[in-house]
């Protein structure tokens, strides 16, 4: 074997093995494969809680109807399904209402697309613990004072959604900062409080447009049992709080 005739081999063993490293790496067979990713895979409720369950899916241009997407779980409970439908993408909202049967149980709830292929499948768990959901009159006051502010400075909140939220829990067993979550027909609301005596009393709102995966408005109030309740927009986060 010559020269000439080794240095090309070498070539194109070196082509060969960087190419299947591209394909592993890059796995362009995978691009036009649907995506399923809950917010949150686990999560808590308790008996009488509403549990909102939020997953995106990626159609990856793929035309999927409605129709096509479903979701079981491992034990007999009332839940029912709400898809918003935006472009290559799918935003699929699960709802539970679990009761004093299911106290103490992981309940699996499977998300499934059937692509006229196969189904593709991502799991989720809601951990149902003891737990008593209820929000006071100074929660609800909190609450007022941030969707008055949605309602006056954001024309996309109007006072209809503001009367139409409704209670679907506050996040079990977490104590130092509590959750609230609100649902209308378009929005979730969430609050946060920070349960600590003044000037570290903060009082945190975030507003989801629920065809959206991610919340698009944020305000807090620095102190609330300061009486100073001006509210300091912020940037949004990434995700949404479960």
């Amino acid at each position: 074997m010559n020269r000439n005739t080794i240095v090309i081999s070498a070539i194109i063993i070196s082509v060969l093995s960087l190419t299947s490293i591209l394909l592993v790496v890059y796995q362009p067979w995978n691009l036009n494969k649907l995506e399923i990713n809950f917010v949150k895979d686990e999560i808590k409720s308790c008996p009488g809680q509403k549990t909102w369950l939020v997953a995106e899916i990626n159609t990856k241009k793929q035309s999927i109807t409605d129709q096509q997407i479903k979701f079981s779980t491992d034990q007999q409970i009332d839940s029912n399904l709400k898809i918003w439908s935006e472009t290559n993408l799918k935003i699929v909202e699960i709802f539970l209402y679990p009761n004093e049967n299911h106290l103490d149980l992981d309940i699996t709830v499977a998300l499934k697309v059937n692509d006229g292929k196969s189904i593709i499948q991502e799991l989720a768990v809601v951990d149902v613990v003891n737990w008593s959901s209820s929000f006071s009159n100074e929660i609800k006051q909190m609450k007022n004072t941030f969707t008055n502010f949605l309602i006056e400075n954001y024309s996309s909140f109007t006072i209809a959604e503001n009367e139409s939220l409704d209670f679907m829990g506050n996040i079990p067993q977490i104590l130092i900062v509590e959750h609230y979550l609100f649902c209308s027909d378009s929005w979730e609301l969430e609050l946060s409080r920070h349960v600590m005596l003044t000037p570290y009393d903060w009082v945190r709102v975030y507003l989801r447009a629920r065809n959206s995966i991610q919340p698009c408005w944020v305000g807090m109030i620095t102190s609330w049992d300061s009486g100073n309740h001006t509210i300091i927009e912020m940037n949004p986060p990434e995700n949404i709080f479960r």
